[in-house]
């Protein structure tokens, strides 16, 4: 309930996942080019990049367009274990994960379907981070998501809100159930500094070390950046 491409135009949407090359692609690694741009993010707005058929080919594209391009995967893991050879392809990858809990998983995901991260994690070739939606349902089980995934070998994660929520917890005490909002910020980030101080701060966001995990707690709201996206509608 909290997808960002669910707020979109759906006439930049259509599906494309049977079509190859994607359409006006030429035309993204122009501009591409001509930023030095050398990130690329393969992420869908209302699907999985991993349901595309053709991930194979378009990595092969870029990176002979785009020599030594780092090429990201945004995904929800389900299909991995299943395309470990194309998932293995990929320089880094983000798996939106709300909880390890199965309970509270199909809560927030309305599916009982969840990754294999046990065996993502001994399989993949690159490294993984997490990015966790912050709900009602798991805001009380941070502590112990960090732990998981310590455990894991996961070394980065985000925390992020539901966009365009205001709604604010301490996340960091495990039996905090207090709701706070935005007027209440800097009550909340005093809190959480007097149990783990930020190690630095990203584009205005406290990034924590915990238990061997850069732990970042975004703000998307409070942040710009600049990015060259292509649509599906090209």
């Amino acid at each position: 309930y909290f997808c960002i491409g669910h707020d979109l135009d759906p006439d930049l949407t259509p599906s494309n996942l049977k079509l190859f090359p994607p359409t006006n692609i030429e035309k993204f690694l122009e501009k591409m080019k001509k930023t030095n741009t050398n990130k690329v993010i393969f992420t869908g707005t209302r699907t999985d990049p991993q349901l595309y058929k053709f991930q194979k080919d378009l990595v092969h594209l870029i990176r002979s367009e785009l020599p030594g391009v780092h090429i990201s995967l945004h995904t929800n893991g389900i299909l991995a274990t299943r395309k470990l050879d194309v998932f293995n392809l990929y320089d880094s990858c983000t798996i939106s994960l709300n909880s390890f809990d199965p309970e509270i998983f199909q809560k927030i995901h309305g599916t009982r379907e969840m990754p294999d991260m046990v065996t993502i994690c001994k399989e993949a070739k690159m490294p993984i981070k997490l990015s966790c939606i912050l709900t009602k349902h798991n805001r009380h089980e941070v502590l112990d998501y960090i732990s998981i995934a310590s455990r894991l070998g996961i070394r980065r994660i985000a925390f992020r809100h539901i966009f365009q929520d205001t709604s604010r917890w301490d996340i960091f005490s495990p039996s905090s159930s207090t709701n706070t909002t935005t007027n209440n910020k800097n009550k909340t980030e005093a809190y959480i500094s007097q149990v783990h101080k930020p190690v630095k701060y990203f584009k205005g966001n406290p990034v924590y070390k915990i238990e061997g995990v850069e732990v970042t707690h975004w703000v998307f709201e409070q942040m710009s950046g600049n990015s060259i996206n292509l649509f599906s509608d090209g």
